[in-house]
């Protein structure tokens, strides 16, 4: 029977059955569809009609659905759509005009901002200055002004808010640039009074050219300022991205040196802050605090500097090719009696041709500096230095002169004769520190640093002028 047919294809497991024979679409017979038409009519029929019920197919395709399904046609004249295009036109027009006005405003909102932060303006210091007898940095592509987009973003969420500069990430905060400029700034004024340049404070104006550079003092005083917390704060902001923070207990120490400032000044305590470019105690904290990471810094840098960069980075980044040496040194004179006759030096070459026919000979280098070296200047790691007359030049052209582990000749300088070896190239905290400079990414907000001036009153520094 028909039924129980199709309980038997029901029972059919698809899992357990191969499908053979797939016929496409095209090849399907029509009376199959015809029968089941015929079997869905007679089931529909049979079925009884309830409320709510699907009894027909005005039941199953409602009026409010054919009215969604039904195409809808609409002829529009010439003149109505001339009209609708023409209405386009304006409406585009209108938008591209309000469009222009926006992006004009835009424009010059952009182009005012700019100019008040500076864009466009390479450097922010006009002339290279001495950080110390070290450092040297400068007029150069690593000191900028702060993009105006990256400055107004930064200002407008907080971060970074009260820096007038960043060096390398590391935010320095307006009292902190405030407190060096003043530094800086009297350490000028010192400077002309000591040399007799200044006689009277009174005629001392911090507009006034500086005779070095043309700088007004105030500019050359910010200038100093900026190349000075270059080395402090790479160092502190390298430190903390190598996980550098001071403890509590640093912090507390840091307080404490200040209480006993306090109370060795007393009443004068503030006096003695404004004199010395703070502005206020945590002003003061904030200084010594930055100070204390660096140092800390330091210290983390001498035992393991391939830690914080590899010698090779650092020899790629050297302005001048440097060599390290070692060297062993016979002086004319070890007793330093300040006369040098031909008998010394004749008993000077002679010791030191001895020596020369043991390293010759392949004995070990350091073993015989230890035995025959007189330079008291002399370390464990030898001499690093550029071909820059930071050593006497005759010593300095042999040691260039040599490969990686090869040994001069006598080299005779003015001290004695010397044996050099030159050794692979080490670098020490102040090739790292060099380093850090050169490469530092200074951003400097123009409008802070405009802001910037002197504090810092000459009176209370130097005293009132005698009358």
């Amino acid at each position: 029977m028909e039924n129980e047919n199709i309980r038997e294809n029901e029972n059919l497991n698809p899992e357990e059955t191969e499908i053979e024979n797939v016929v496409m679409p095209e090849e399907i017979s029509a009376e199959p569809v015809e029968e089941t038409e015929a079997l869905a009519e007679e089931v529909i029929e049979e079925m009884p009609a309830e409320d709510g019920e699907i009894s027909s197919d005005e039941d199953i395709i409602g009026d409010e659905w054919q009215a969604e399904v039904a195409p809808v046609e609409v002829e529009l004249t010439e003149e109505e759509l001339a009209a609708i295009r023409e209405a386009k036109k304006k409406r585009t027009a209108k938008i591209l005009i309000i469009s222009g006005i926006v992006a004009l405003l835009v424009a010059l909102c952009a182009a005012f901002y700019c100019y008040s932060e500076g864009v466009g303006s390479k450097t922010a210091v006009n002339t290279p200055m001495q950080v110390s007898e070290h450092y040297l940095t400068g007029k150069g592509d690593n000191i900028k002004f702060q993009s105006p987009v990256t400055s107004a973003f930064k200002t407008m969420f907080g971060k970074e808010k009260d820096a007038v500069m960043t060096v390398n990430g590391k935010a320095v905060d307006e009292k902190i640039f405030s407190y060096i400029t003043n530094v800086l700034g009297i350490n000028s004024v010192s400077s002309l009074i000591q040399t007799g340049m200044l006689t009277s404070i009174e005629d001392f104006k911090w507009d006034m050219p500086e005779y070095t550079t043309g700088l007004s003092y105030l500019e050359y005083a910010k200038g100093l300022g900026i190349n000075s917390l270059i080395p402090v704060y790479s160092l502190a902001a390298a430190g903390e991205k190598h996980g550098i923070a001071l403890t509590e207990e640093e912090e507390q120490k840091i307080r404490d040196g200040i209480e006993e400032l306090k109370a060795q000044y007393g009443e004068n305590f503030e006096l003695a802050l404004k004199q010395n470019g703070f502005d206020s105690e945590e002003t003061m904290f904030e200084v010594q605090k930055v100070d204390a990471i660096a140092e800390k810094t330091s210290k983390d840098v001498q035992t393991d500097i391939s830690k914080y960069v590899s010698a090779d980075e650092i020899i790629k980044n050297e302005a001048k090719e440097k060599v390290t040496v070692k060297h062993i040194l016979i002086a004319f004179d070890n007793e330093m009696t300040g006369d040098v006759t031909d008998e010394m030096k004749d008993a000077a070459k002679k010791t030191a041709e001895e020596v020369l026919v043991k390293v010759k000979n392949g004995e070990d280098f350091d073993k015989l500096i230890e035995e025959y070296n007189q330079d008291p200047g002399a370390t464990d790691e030898g001499y690093t230095f550029a071909a820059d007359g930071s050593m006497v030049k005759a010593f300095e052209d042999a040691s260039f002169a040599l490969k990686v582990g090869e040994t001069s000749e006598l080299v005779e300088t003015s001290y004695g004769y010397h044996i050099i070896k030159r050794i692979e190239r080490a670098v020490s905290m102040q090739d790292y520190m060099e380093y850090l400079v050169k490469t530092a990414k200074v951003k400097i907000k123009k409008g802070k640093y405009n802001d910037t001036g002197i504090t810092i009153n000459l009176e209370d520094y130097f005293g009132a002028p005698a009358e």
